[in-house]
């Protein structure tokens, strides 16, 4: 007897098997009816669906056999299903194959076979519906090809089974996506493209006071409170951006308002999908009132601490110092003992206290920074100095290694004293005695390297994930040995990055460890006078780098101010032809900034590019003449755009080109005034009357046209648009030819993204601006 072959595919095969969930299940009528009429037809007296997986063949149907299964070895099937041909024996004693087959040679005596190979997806053959006799026969093409027909039938049922267990399984996903969206605690709306809501859950209309009817279809938009409007436009438009270009989502923080009229704080999150082509955003809005009031109740701690605590402080430092310096000579041992203790731990907590609130302050950004050029080289010596008589009580030496004779940079003297008073006890703190402290100031290329090496214990690799954080020590007894907060690290990171530099430290155990950071050399900006004098407004020292280089590259000279508060103080003390600004400055937002400008008689007039990340979010504000900006450029800079808007500023040209949009459909003149807000003033009519009155008025850059309007043909204003004017007709129907000299080009609305649209918007106003330079 030869014992079959495994199919080539035998794994993938069986897995197909396998999820069916078919094999030892109870009888069907389904197959059972199949069965039956197979054996009538053939008139024979054994008819099975058998289905074969890893050691058997299992029948899921059978007539004229007692038992459900056999071994997969001693099976006819097993053959069949190596091919997708049916196997056809007419008498098996005449087969190699078979002709030793025990049910061959004796009980049952089988002579007769056919399996018509049961396959699914195209390429598993996963069993047969076979016919068995007790005496040779032979079949017709007909009849061959009639029970290939049954086979059908019963693949047929099979697949059936596959879609019922999709359909079952999918059915069972939806109702769990369904369970966790009505279940989830923060309100969850999914909105289109447009901002409309096309579903809510259960928390969001309980946070509204509203139903699932009323809020379905309303523009999410005219949940919040309308001064929020302008931020929740540019939140959406930003996360338009990121989804195209991949980027990370951020949160926007607003007020909703709740039907009852009152308003509540709440964090509002966009994720973007795409579904059968469309671009949906799930919306998440998180109830922020509990948030608010446990910051409320923080920085009404912070408050008490800095008023409440440090006055008492103080007073019983200076008592205690006082009793030390004063009266010392006429106390006990123990009472000095006592005293010198009582003094330490007040200059510890004094210590703690300061450090928490400078934290604080840092990181919400209200600690001010007096910004000016300062020399690191004096500044290092200055630290040495102030730290010389702690270095001696621990019997360590502080040394100078290697330095620079001037490093110039923009920075906060006192906070960098700070910084170095940090990094230079910490490293006394934990160097043996008579031990030394090295420093180091080297030249980086674009930057200065600040180094401060102690040669300890070193740290421990299972705390460098959490040796920036805050109250972190590398040992629990650190804080009562060495009398540290666990802040000043925290501190000293949060002031260097402010500054626009990194910090960060090389250890070994054993051999000690090495503090440094990193700071932006300042930019040399002597100038002629007869150049134009650029202030740059821009908190990253290394874009505030390219961009003096870029303007140098102009022959234009420039500052820099890392800051609002130092631009501010820069202008008060000295003109300047331009300002390019960011609008993520560390302690005011630049729309904010803007608008104080703008507000001020002695900057009103003065040309302002804007040149940030958010550039393209904010760009809309330009329809607010009192916000006039040049241009707005968006991250990273192009020099062509950057070089054309500093043209523009120094020829004093504020208003940026004007596009004409002749539409009537609402969708389209939304998508597309948020496409050109970055490019261009934005102006629209929804009829031809209307066109032409616009037109009458005043001459734009760009028209862009459509032809079917609701009061006629958009060819009928063709007349009355300048001929200074670019023309883009962008319509419904397919154009076969250039309709006049004067159009540009033309698009149809089907076939164009919104990509392709704004790119092609560009060419022609940059094409109308060459002609006319």
């Amino acid at each position: 007897m030869q014992i079959p072959k495994l199919p080539a595919n035998e794994a993938e095969r069986l897995k197909v098997l396998y999820d069916l969930q078919i094999l030892d299940t109870p009888r069907e009528e389904r197959f059972d009816r199949l069965v039956r009429i197979t054996q009538s037809l053939f008139n024979v007296p054994i008819a099975l669906i058998g289905l074969i997986d890893e050691e058997r063949q299992w029948y899921k149907s059978c007539v004229g056999l007692p038992n459900t299964e056999v071994d997969r070895n001693g099976s006819f099937c097993a053959h069949a299903i190596l091919s997708p041909d049916t196997l056809y024996i007419p008498d098996a004693r005449l087969d190699s194959r078979f002709a030793d087959h025990p049910a061959v040679l004796g009980a049952p005596y089988v002579r007769f076979y056919v399996g018509a190979p049961l396959i699914l997806k195209e390429r598993y053959c996963l069993g047969t519906l076979c016919l068995v006799d007790y005496e040779p026969r032979h079949l017709s093409d007909e009849q061959l090809k009639l029970l290939r027909d049954l086979a059908d039938l019963v693949q047929q049922q099979l697949e059936t089974q596959l879609s019922l267990d999709l359909e079952k399984m999918l059915s069972e996903e939806k109702a769990r996506h369904q369970l966790l969206f009505e279940t989830m605690i923060d309100g969850i709306a999914i909105i289109d493209q447009y901002g409309h809501i096309e579903n809510s859950n259960l928390a969001l209309q309980t946070l509204l006071g509203l139903s699932a009817n009323t809020l379905y279809h309303m523009p999410l938009q005219q949940l919040f409170a309308s001064h929020c409007h302008r931020d929740y436009q540019d939140y959406l438009n930003q996360c338009v951006q990121q989804y195209q270009t991949g980027q990370i989502n951020h949160r926007c923080e607003l007020q909703i308002r709740h039907q009852e009229g009152h308003f509540i704080d709440v964090e509002l999150l966009f994720s973007p999908m795409r579904l059968h082509e469309r671009l949906l955003f799930t919306a998440i809005i998180r109830d922020m009132t509990e948030r608010k009031a446990i910051e409320r109740m923080k920085n009404e701690f912070i408050s008490t601490v800095s008023h409440e605590l440090r006055t008492p402080l103080t007073s019983i430092r200076g008592a205690i110092g006082l009793v030390l310096s004063k009266a010392a000579e006429g106390l006990s041992p123990k009472a000095k003992m006592l005293l010198n203790t009582a003094s330490r731990n007040s200059e510890r907590l004094s210590l703690l206290i300061n450090d928490i609130l400078d934290l604080e302050k840092i990181e919400s950004g209200k600690l001010d920074f007096d910004l000016k050029p300062i020399d690191l080289a004096q500044l290092i010596q200055q630290a040495i100095t102030g730290n010389e008589g702690y270095a001696v009580n621990h019997q360590v030496a502080l040394v100078l290694a290697e330095t620079l004779v001037t490093a110039p940079v923009y920075a906060d003297d006192h906070r960098l004293l700070q910084v170095f008073s940090n990094l230079i006890s910490n490293a006394i703190k934990y160097s043996p005695p008579q031990g030394r402290v090295e420093l180091r100031l080297q030249d980086q290329d674009e930057q200065w390297r600040i180094g401060v090496r102690d040669h300890g214990r070193g740290i421990p690799e299972a705390f460098r994930e959490r040796i920036f954080q805050r109250f972190a020590q590398a040992d629990a007894s650190d804080t009562r040995e060495k009398n540290g907060t666990g802040l000043g690290l925290t501190i000293s990171k949060a002031i260097i990055e402010r500054h626009g530099g990194n910090i960060a430290y090389h250890s070994v155990i054993g051999e000690g460890t090495e503090f440094f950071f990193t700071l932006p050399k300042l930019v040399s900006t002597a100038s002629e006078a007869s150049q134009a004098h650029i202030l740059i407004c821009e908190d990253n020292a290394d874009v505030a780098l390219i961009l003096s280089e870029l303007l140098a590259q102009e022959s234009m000279s420039s500052e820099i101010a890392y800051t609002a508060h130092q631009a501010k103080a820069r202008l008060a003390q000295q003109h300047y032809d331009a300002m390019l600004l960011d609008l993520n400055l560390p302690d005011q937002d630049g729309m904010e900034l803007l608008l104080e400008l703008r507000q001020n008689p002695d900057y009103a007039q003065l040309p302002i590019v804007i040149v940030s990340g958010r550039a393209e979010q904010h760009s809309k504000q330009l329809v607010d003449e009192s916000v006039a900006v040049i241009e707005w450029l968006q991250k990273p800079i192009d020099r062509q755009l950057l070089r054309h808007a500093l043209n523009r500023c120094l020829s004093s040209e504020i208003q940026k080109p004007s596009i004409l949009h002749i539409e009537d459909e609402p969708d389209v003149i939304q998508v597309t005034q948020m496409l050109v807000a970055e490019v261009a003033d934005y102006y629209f009519a929804v009829s031809v009357e209307q066109a032409r009155s616009l037109l009458q008025q005043r001459t734009f850059d760009l028209v862009i046209l459509d032809l079917n309007l609701p009061d006629g043909s958009g060819l009928e204003l063709l007349s009355a648009i300048n001929v200074n004017s670019q023309v883009l007709v962008f319509t419904g129907t397919e154009m076969s030819s250039v309709l006049s000299e004067q159009i540009g080009l033309a698009l149809t609305k089907a076939s164009t993204s919104n990509q392709q649209l704004l790119n092609t918007i560009k060419k022609l106003i940059a094409k109308n601006e060459s002609q006319h330079d």
